[in-house]
């Protein structure tokens, strides 16, 4: 049961290696549809520039509604944070390392990483409902859409899960050892 534990540990942590990156690519993508012709109007990271969504969805008549886009982005550095400290304490639960409450601290992170993910995702799928500017007389439409680091909030969202199952595992395998 303990080599089970292990390799759940090891599957999270790769899991929870795309929290690295996310930070680093394109959360959200601008859209401009006019007829039937596409312009891509640019990717935007982390606390991105909308300026070009913002003029796109003005000529439609319609407002950029950034907050979504702004919670995803501080999610997104609280769940590298996060990654970070869970990937530290299996580093340490593997090098044996003596400390009193080490499996209590990291099921409470697996779970803020659960939830945060959670979040991220949904706030990101709300931001791309909110950014969306339909002209119906014109055929013409501007809207946010995914980018690759909003796909990749699906890692870390099955990471939480993983580590939710390793510490029921765990705590299954303690009770047996007394």
């Amino acid at each position: 049961m303990k080599n089970k534990n292990l390799l759940l540990k090891a599957i999270t942590c790769v899991l929870l290696i795309p929290c690295f990156v996310i930070p680093f690519i394109s959360l959200f993508a601008g859209r401009s549809i006019i007829g039937s012709i596409t312009t891509d109007l640019g990717g935007y990271g982390l606390f991105g520039d909308y300026t070009s969504l913002e003029a796109a969805l003005a000529l439609r008549n319609a407002d950029i509604n950034p907050f979504w886009m702004t919670l995803t982005s501080i999610l997104v550095i609280v769940l590298a944070i996060l990654a970070l400290a869970y990937i530290v304490m299996v580093v340490m639960e593997l090098c044996k390392v003596k400390c009193k409450n080490l499996q209590k601290i990291t099921k409470l992170v697996g779970i803020l990483i659960l939830i945060c993910s959670l979040i991220a995702l949904v706030s990101a799928i709300i931001a791309v409902c909110a950014n969306k500017a339909t002209i119906e007389a014109a055929k013409s439409t501007a809207k946010l859409i995914f980018a690759a680091g909003s796909w990749l909030l699906l890692c870390p969202l099955v990471g939480g899960v993983l580590s939710m199952l390793t510490s029921c595992n765990s705590k299954k395998t303690s009770k047996k050892k007394k």
